[in-house]
């Protein structure tokens, strides 16, 4: 009978209000991100109360970076340039694809610097004109919401 409540809490307890870094790390495909959220000194931010979105590029996003660009950026000397380049990609509150199509920018946690949004010919989400489109939208998390982006956006 311990057995069976022991079980009962962890199955109860594991799943509750993962954070949008929770979710990042569940999904897979996101290890450079998160890790760059790390490095930026930014953890605080996406497992916090939020709500944050976060317009998360993928790990195939950061590979298509010029050689030696991610690199560079995880140094502790880039630490700044970093977090400016992770603010650029989330914005306050939980905005869905939805949301965000229908404003057509977003303001981010860069604040002088929106997102443009618009959508192509086949109904896809793209930001910045072609610097990204979002490949899955509106992943839930306690603290916001996430959209996997196939880019790594870069301010105007």
């Amino acid at each position: 009978p311990s057995t069976t409540s022991l079980a009962t809490t962890s199955t109860t307890e594991a799943p509750a209000d993962p954070t949008s870094l929770d979710v990042l790390r569940d999904e897979g495909g996101f290890r450079t991100v998160v890790d760059a959220i790390a490095a930026a000194g930014l953890t605080d931010l996406f497992v916090g109360e939020g709500p944050v979105t976060l317009f998360a590029p993928t790990n195939d996003a950061f590979e298509q970076l010029l050689d030696g660009t991610l690199d560079d950026l995880l140094l502790p000397e880039n630490t700044d340039e970093l977090a400016q380049l992770l603010s650029y990609h989330g914005a306050q509150g939980a905005l869905t694809a939805e949301d965000i199509v229908a404003a057509g920018q977003v303001e981010t946690l860069l604040e002088s610097e929106p997102i443009t949004v618009t959508t192509d010919d086949d109904g896809n989400v793209v930001l910045n004109g072609d610097q990204a489109t979002v490949e899955e939208a509106d992943l839930v998390a306690s603290n916001g919401l996430i959209h996997a982006i196939d880019g790594v956006l870069s301010a105007p």
